[in-house]
């Protein structure tokens, strides 16, 4: 049995809010990795920038002595780190995150018949008219719509 996601794209075009329908009934394994390669870049960033918080508190928490040479040693090591981590995520970032999340979406629906030169077909619709959660939810239900309720964890 097939299973149909009939999924309803929010976006605005100046402002006017507006609808979609997108039936989507294949997706290939190979967006299937797509995903899940996205989906690890962004815990990586999420992880790097958890230790960075983790980090400017253990700073907050050395300030109880700032003169001592331990406070002036530690704050420069964690300094150090904290500069590395950023680079680390701006270079995620540099990958091409954003556009290998649309790219994903575009070629989701170019799976589906939707045609070049349709409107959803482009980076800038859903770079100027989508929000980000939206291209998340739409990629995240595409990839999904195979699984069970039960599986999904939903009821």
């Amino acid at each position: 049995m097939e299973n149909i996601l009939h999924y309803e794209l929010n976006y605005r075009i100046k402002g006017e809010k507006l609808k979609r329908i997108i039936n989507i009934d294949f997706v290939p394994n190979i967006r299937h990795k797509e995903a899940r390669q996205i989906q690890e870049l962004v815990f990586q960033v999420q992880a790097k920038w958890n230790n960075i918080k983790m980090l400017e508190q253990e700073i907050e928490d050395l300030k109880s002595d700032p003169e001592s040479k331990k406070y002036m040693d530690a704050v420069d090591a964690y300094m150090v780190e904290i500069k590395s981590l950023e680079a680390e995520i701006k270079q995620i970032g540099a990958d091409g995150i954003v556009e290998r999340r649309v790219n994903l979406a575009i070629d989701i629906l170019r799976d589906n018949g939707i045609k070049d030169g349709d409107e959803i077909m482009t980076f800038d619709f859903w770079d100027s008219c989508v929000e980000p959660k939206d291209i998340n939810d739409f990629i995240d239900a595409a990839i999904n719509k195979d699984l069970s309720k039960k599986k999904q964890g939903l009821k």
